[in-house]
């Protein structure tokens, strides 16, 4: 029997939601599924109020998200920010309408709804995790491996979706990059960090330069200009700034 817990704790009205289509993929209502992750859910898009009922919308304190049927685009946006832009992630399949409810993929639930999904063929046990129950995990043990906290930027938190949390350390002026176990991936001596998810790499900031490195260490960017820009994360191109010029820069 399939059993599914969310941040610890066994759901039986989730796993009554879910869908398993014929090819295996899983799907769930996306607006009833909302309030088990932290979210509000709403008819319509955010920009756009309406109740149509081929597209809905899903907010949080921090983020909402937009769904369309027969799309595997959702377009997201940060709350409170009003130099933020629209970003767009991607479901491996479309939003699809089943008993006249909009539902998503599991692939694309974790996207927008930011956690992390789960599935163990072997034992039929689904974990879903939310992103603030798993900050809330990891808090003490940061303590414990010698930094003084995680991060408080909501998109930065959102590293740990990829088994990477972003530290603060001493003065709290000092910042870097550990993996779950308190492993350095970068070091704890940069001004400030900024997690860029579309490519899983970091805009890190030193005195006053910027310059991007991945998650696997690797410079993308020397450290040499005074702003960067992602603008395409899929030929990863950089709008970079120095000196009050512009550029464009490939990073790969």
């Amino acid at each position: 029997t399939t059993k599914l817990y969310i941040d610890g704790k066994q759901s039986d009205k989730v796993l009554e939601m879910m869908v398993t289509d014929t090819d295996g993929t899983i799907y769930f209502p996306i607006k009833d599924i909302a309030s088990y992750l932290g979210y509000e859910s709403y008819n319509g898009e955010y920009t756009d109020k309406s109740e149509d009922a081929s597209k809905c919308y899903i907010q949080s304190e921090n983020e909402i998200a937009n769904f369309s049927l027969n799309s595997e685009k959702i377009y997201k946006l940060a709350i409170g920010d009003k130099q933020s832009n629209y970003e767009y992630v991607y479901a491996k399949k479309p939003v699809k309408a089943m008993n006249g409810k909009l539902y998503v993929t599991s692939d694309g639930l974790e996207k927008a709804f930011n956690v992390s999904f789960y599935y163990n063929d072997a034992t039929k046990r689904i974990t879903i995790y939310t992103m603030p129950y798993l900050i809330e995990q990891y808090s003490a043990a940061v303590l414990d491996y010698g930094y003084t906290g995680i991060d408080e930027n909501f998109t930065n938190r959102k590293a740990v979706l990829n088994s990477m949390l972003i530290v603060k350390k001493g003065n709290n002026s000092d910042y870097g990059v550990i993996d779950l176990q308190g492993n350095a991936i970068l070091e704890a001596k940069y001004n400030s960090i900024e997690y860029l998810q579309d490519t899983n790499e970091f805009l890190v900031k030193s005195n006053n330069k910027v310059g991007v490195i991945s998650s696997k260490r690797q410079t993308k960017i020397q450290l040499l200009y005074d702003d960067l820009e992602l603008i395409d994360s899929d030929l990863g191109l950089y709008l970079a700034k120095q000196d009050n010029k512009y550029g464009i820069i490939d990073s790969n």
